[in-house]
């Protein structure tokens, strides 16, 4: 059985290359051959002026740091993602929509490609994609209603987005967890690498992707801890790939982000963390937590008000909780795959 997989596949998100080596990885595990179909670049559809002027733009802003952290997710890539550069769309049995947030209405990178709209009805499964939005914006409804009944099964990663479905189709969507957390931590631990900058022996790691400043609360942190502080976004630590994240993340005594995939990294390796709230652009995003919160039954409180801080995460109910989850979207899978196998 060959199965294909769309997701995110430009950028340098940690989180973005981790859940599709996630979803392969859970693939390969029931014999399937699984590749990832690269993204279609958007600005292809542009004129080749428009796409010239936009390109400067971007390479002009683009830093060494940025060209070096681009390398090392190329050198992760080719260590562990199946690529498919071919496009022989024939040649597969089905395909795997999601994970990620790849049917975000406002993003630019979100099309018919990643409704799995080139291939035919009954080859298409979404496997707990993100709309990362309370409400699909009225222009695109229609188009949406379209998309997301053109699946022959349905699956999503928030409760809103199973609302979203609801509303917009008359139709159920199932509720997964994020794929990361559907592989087991020493399969995680297996792939992590130590970066070749030298890490303190023990210390906190931030990881925010937001523009708020906390650093006044983070220095209050690092003082109360007596432990110093790894930045992410500091330019020794930028350039370091996924495999590096994992390592960061699992040797780490404390993290603090306002990350979706640090906060399931943290999980996963049974670290003491903090949840800060980010802003987002004009659009709410909190119902990823909020989901994740609700189905490993974690109290929100005890994870984002930074006053607690000596808190300890009780990981005993966490995993319990993550157990089930796992048997739940494992379910959903073989239930998927039952069916080709046997159509076939």
């Amino acid at each position: 059985m060959k199965a294909g997989i769309v997701t995110f596949t430009h950028g340098t998100n940690y989180g973005q290359r981790l859940q599709n080596l996630a979803t392969q990885r859970l693939l390969e595990s029931y014999g399937i051959t699984a590749l990832t179909i690269p993204q279609i670049d958007p600005f292809s559809r542009m004129s080749h002026r428009i796409k010239k002027v936009i390109r400067k733009i971007l390479l002009a802003r683009r830093s060494i740091l940025e060209f070096e952290r681009k390398k090392m997710f190329d050198k992760f890539n080719l260590l562990y993602i199946k690529f498919d550069d071919n496009r022989k769309y024939e040649d597969y049995d089905v395909f795997f929509a999601g994970s990620d947030q790849i049917w975000n209405p406002y993003s630019p990178y979100v099309g018919e490609m990643e409704f799995l709209q080139f291939v035919p009805k009954e080859k298409r499964i979404a496997f707990s994609p993100s709309f990362s939005v309370d409400s699909i914006p009225v222009e695109k409804r229609e188009k949406y209603r379209e998309y997301i009944n053109g699946f022959l099964y349905l699956s999503v990663r928030e409760d809103k987005g199973a609302t979203i479905i609801k509303e917009l189709t008359g139709r159920n969507a199932t509720v997964l967890i994020d794929p990361t957390l559907m592989i087991d931590t020493d399969s995680w631990r297996n792939i992590e690498r130590k970066p070749h900058h030298e890490l303190p022996k023990q210390y906190i790691v931030t990881y925010l992707l937001g523009n708020a400043d906390f650093s006044e609360e983070i220095n209050n942190i690092s003082r109360k801890l007596n432990l110093p502080v790894v930045d992410l976004k500091k330019a020794c630590w930028y350039k370091t790939g996924p495999d590096e994240f994992l390592y960061i993340i699992s040797h780490s005594s404390y993290v603090l982000t306002d990350s979706y995939h640090g906060t399931i990294f943290s999980i996963l390796f049974r670290k003491q963390f903090r949840n800060f709230h980010r802003k987002s652009k004009g659009y709410n995003m909190g119902n990823r937590f909020d989901t994740l919160y609700s189905k490993l039954n974690i109290d929100r409180g005890s994870i984002t008000m930074l006053n607690n801080i000596g808190e300890i995460v009780n990981y005993n109910q966490i995993y319990n909780k993550l157990e089930l989850e796992r048997i739940h979207a494992k379910r959903y899978l073989e239930k998927c795959i039952n069916y080709y196998m046997h159509r076939n």
